[in-house]
């Protein structure tokens, strides 16, 4: 996972050798968790999880006791580059430092972290996201205002502020609403859907409707194809979580040698591939 800032959890420490790949770390201390719980403020319960393993980029990025994973092997030398990749589809995969270039297509697009204090940097992956429009032509744009965006695996949807996000939902004519269900659309419906730009430190990144919608199964004969894009669950917060929806349709590297996180299209993923598997 990328950040668990906001996870308290509590169990008994360990010590282990944990092998990644073709990657030793040994004496790493790791808290074998009994119990996780969101912080105070925050409105539903904590998913269940096998294991959390911390990438943040600093100490200050993680509540987790003892140093993050990456942090650990940047101080004892392990990597040949301290930086990591992530690859959301399948194939899924997590490439430490290096990149899988059979998984990658097309240009970078690179954006600067923006959380840094001297040669550290201090809490998450996180970089300034400046708007959000829609990529009809339509002129729907919303500012974001240089606010900070933090990248996150612990999070399956993209939250963004409630007031944009809730128009962001009525101007793609999501149902709200019924039955009890999230905001969703017809599964068929996403062919003629606009995309979604995200402008990031002044570079855009695209996400198509099956991007920013999730096909929920209820039962053996209906499928929805649910919003990706959610209001934050603490109330009233101007915080943008990226959560792996956003990182999904793209190879996505985490580079703290330059103090970036680039994103190139999956060569594993084009439209006309979603456009055959639609469901109707």
């Amino acid at each position: 996972m990328v950040d668990h800032g906001w996870i308290n959890i509590s169990g008994n420490e360990s010590l282990d050798t944990l092998q990644v790949g073709p990657i030793t770390v040994d004496d790493y201390a790791f808290v074998d968790g009994i119990r996780l719980a969101p912080p105070e403020g925050v409105d539903f319960e904590v998913h269940c999880y096998e294991a959390v393993l911390s990438l943040a980029p600093s100490t200050q990025g993680s509540q987790l006791h003892g140093r993050p994973l990456f942090v650990h092997m940047i101080d004892n030398g392990i990597l040949a580059k301290n930086m990591f990749a992530l690859h959301l589809r399948e194939p899924m995969e997590i490439s430490l430092g290096m990149l899988n270039r059979v998984l990658i297509h097309g240009d970078m697009i690179v954006v600067p972290l923006t959380n840094e204090t001297g040669r550290d940097i201090t809490g998450s992956w996180q970089t300034r996201i400046d708007s959000i429009a829609l990529g009809n032509h339509s002129g729907v744009q919303f500012s974001l205002d240089g606010t900070t965006a933090a990248f996150s695996t612990r999070d399956t949807f993209i939250q963004l502020p409630d007031d944009i996000v809730w128009a962001l939902l009525m101007e793609l004519d999501f149902i709200m609403d019924e039955m009890s269900l999230p905001p969703y659309v017809p599964c068929g419906q996403r062919s003629s859907m606009p995309d979604i730009i995200f402008t990031l430190a002044g570079q855009d990144l695209t996400l198509t409707p099956y991007d920013y919608t999730l096909e929920w199964i209820l039962g053996s004969e209906w499928t929805y194809c649910v919003s990706a894009m959610v209001p934050s669950p603490i109330i009233g917060s101007k915080e943008v979580i990226l959560g792996s929806s956003f990182l999904r349709p793209f190879y996505s590297v985490f580079d703290l040698d330059n103090k970036s996180i680039g994103c190139k299209l999956s060569c594993t993923l084009t439209k006309k591939k979603r456009e055959v598997n639609d469901i109707n």
